[in-house]
């Protein structure tokens, strides 16, 4: 039986693609892959609290040193609702925003 020789370039020219391969599906999977930026169970302090141990919605914002609001902090809404229907509350004709006639 003979040996197969394969020359060293073709060889180092495969394992470079072979790490360029893997390494751009790395780097994807990283970008891809969800990253938090605020997180939920950690407690942010300096939030005043009624007796029950809730926050307290209604107190006023905190001030930062030069005297501005301080609106730094965890920002939820409470739903997606008018994210998904901006016109969610209003009755179909009252919706001033509705799609024209097609003018191909």
């Amino acid at each position: 039986m003979k040996a197969l020789c394969v020359p060293a370039v073709v060889v180092l020219t495969l394992v470079r693609a072979a790490v360029a391969l893997l390494s751009s599906v790395a780097i994807a999977g990283l970008i891809c892959a969800p990253v938090y930026g605020q997180w939920v169970k950690v407690p942010a302090g300096g939030i005043p609290k009624g007796p029950d141990g809730k926050p307290n919605l209604s107190a006023p914002a905190p001030r930062s040193a030069d005297g501005h609001p301080d609106l730094s902090g965890v920002w939820e809404s409470g739903s997606a609702k008018y994210i998904l229907d901006i016109a969610a509350d209003l009755k179909p004709g009252d919706v001033p925003f509705r799609p024209g006639p097609s003018r191909l």
